[in-house]
């Protein structure tokens, strides 16, 4: 980027990561407006890159301020909307290792970043639709880094976007393709480990509102691994650890928190073993012993999830 005269620049925003400044630049230049971008040092964290010296800054020249201060309200809105219903969606690592049983849930814990990228992912839409309201000619690739190369790419149909592109690790492959429909996002397809395979997808029904993720964890192109959601919150999950083709693990929330998790040892939906939870903390373990269909053992927990009760 060419060497600005600070005189004439004046700072519009403060970034605190690398995505949210990415993204600001895209409607930057799509209304073309001229910006300066001072980064700061930047680390991976969570699965976005924070940074870590302090806050980066956008300026951009005295006659534009209040054009970008329009796009800027735009950003804002669109990250209150996706943040309030999007937080409660998403949880943590998808097993736990049972005890008393030699079957170990495969390595679970789905990249915070896939999940985080998703809610980048809905905010780059719905900015995309606030903008195609205001102007009518809109690029359709992008440069997003600043590398020169282009990086990201939006297809329109009669003026609002239908689907949009994006290579997230600069590597000149996509790896992450959305789909739209009135502004509203459709589906997401990720490719999380670039092996040109998609391994991971959200699905909307109705559009925004997300319905369903599915996950192919081992990327064998089976999904082992199911999210279901209600209303904004994830309510169910599922999970075939041996990836023979059958549920052996069944997820129960309320509240966008852990309700029951269940367990088939055997893989024919007898039940060997289920955790009851109260707000996210396991305080009860129930067992089948002897496979009848019916349990036989109650272990009580307390709040370390140390036992301190059996029975039958």
């Amino acid at each position: 980027m060419e060497k600005r005269d600070d005189e004439r620049w004046v700072e519009v925003y403060k970034f605190y990561d690398e995505i949210e400044k990415e993204a600001l630049e895209i409607f930057f230049n799509d209304r073309n407006i001229p910006i300066d971008v001072i980064s700061r040092d930047c680390s991976a964290y969570d699965g976005l890159f924070k940074s870590s010296t302090g806050a980066g800054i956008i300026r951009v020249e005295e006659n534009y301020v209040d054009l970008a201060n329009e796009v800027i309200a735009d950003f804002e809105k669109a990250k209150q909307i996706e943040q309030s219903s999007i937080t409660n969606n998403v949880s943590g690592n998808i097993s736990e290792a049972p005890p008393d049983s030699t079957t170990n849930d495969k390595k679970s814990s789905l990249s915070q970043g896939i999940i985080i990228g998703l809610l980048v992912g809905i905010i780059i839409g719905l900015l995309f639709n606030a903008l195609t309201r205001k102007s009518s000619n809109r690029p359709t690739s992008w440069d997003t880094n600043g590398d020169g190369l282009k990086d990201a790419w939006g297809e329109y149909s009669g003026g609002k976007l239908i689907r949009y592109t994006s290579d997230q690790n600069f590597d000149r492959n996509p790896d992450r393709w959305s789909s739209y429909e009135d502004g509203s996002i459709l589906s997401d397809e990720l490719d999380s480990n670039r092996d040109n395979q998609i391994d991971t997808w959200y699905f909307y029904d109705p559009p925004g509102e997300i319905s369903r993720l599915e996950v192919d964890i081992d990327h064998d192109s089976k999904v082992e691994y199911i999210e279901y959601y209600k209303n904004h919150e994830k309510h169910k999950s599922t999970l075939d650890n041996d990836n023979d083709g059958n549920i052996d693990r069944w997820e129960i929330f309320e509240n966008g928190s852990i309700k029951e998790r269940m367990w088939s040892f055997n893989n024919d939906n007898i039940i060997d073993k289920k955790a009851l939870y109260e707000n996210g903390r396991k305080t009860k373990e129930l067992y089948d012993r002897n496979r009848d269909g019916s349990f036989d053992e109650e272990v009580t927990l307390d709040q370390f999830e140390r036992v301190i009760k059996k029975g039958s």
